[in-house]
């Protein structure tokens, strides 16, 4: 799905469905976030991009955090 992402698939109209998908969890997350106070911090990562290990060190500052994804 990055892949697809990243090479603007859900840009294209042969691929709505797919930029639908995409678009989902973002309006379900923007809901959920207009009913906390104070508003926390909304942030789009990818799988394994550069933001996941800032976000899980913000989250977890001991370190503890262990992958079990392969790859």
């Amino acid at each position: 799905m990055t892949q697809w992402r990243r090479a603007g698939y859900q840009d294209l109209p042969e691929y709505e469905n797919f930029k639908q998908l995409l678009q989902a969890p973002v309006d379900d997350a923007q809901e959920i976030l207009q009913t906390r106070f104070p508003m926390p911090r909304y942030i789009d990562t990818e799988a394994r991009g550069s933001q996941v290990g800032n976000d899980l060190l913000n989250t977890m500052p001991s370190g503890m955090f262990v992958c079990n994804m392969p790859g």
